[in-house]
């Protein structure tokens, strides 16, 4: 019996060995797997610091837009956009004007081309 004890007192630690390795393989995966969210988890930090920097260097630039806009003041910006709105007009105007002579002028030379090429011909 003493045999037979020690045999199943043997399988017991077998058994027992084999639920440790088991749980040591679980417990390195879990420890692979929060080394892995450690890495990830610093470079999100690296990351947020990167874009707090770019987040923060375009706020000044708002800020400094928002500044010469204010000192510029709303009446001069309007008024600058009513002269351009006259200028953009005068141009157009103009433009539409040469359009027209293109357009009308274009068939007289055309004719005048013409007649000047029979002429030469005959």
């Amino acid at each position: 019996m003493a045999t037979d004890e020690r045999v199943a007192q043997f399988l017991q630690a077998e058994a027992e060995a084999s639920r440790l390795v088991e749980e040591l393989s679980k417990l390195q995966k879990e420890t692979e797997a929060y080394s892995a969210a450690s890495k990830a988890l610093d470079e999100a930090v690296q990351q947020v610091g990167t874009l707090i920097q770019e987040v923060s260097r375009l706020a000044s630039g708002v800020k400094e837009v928002a500044t010469t806009l204010r000192d510029i003041g709303t009446p001069a910006l309007l008024s600058g956009q009513e002269a351009l709105t006259e200028q953009v007009e005068g141009v157009r105007g103009e433009l539409h004007g040469v359009r027209n002579t293109l357009l009308f002028g274009l068939p007289v030379v055309f004719a005048v081309l013409a007649v000047a090429i029979v002429i030469l011909v005959r």
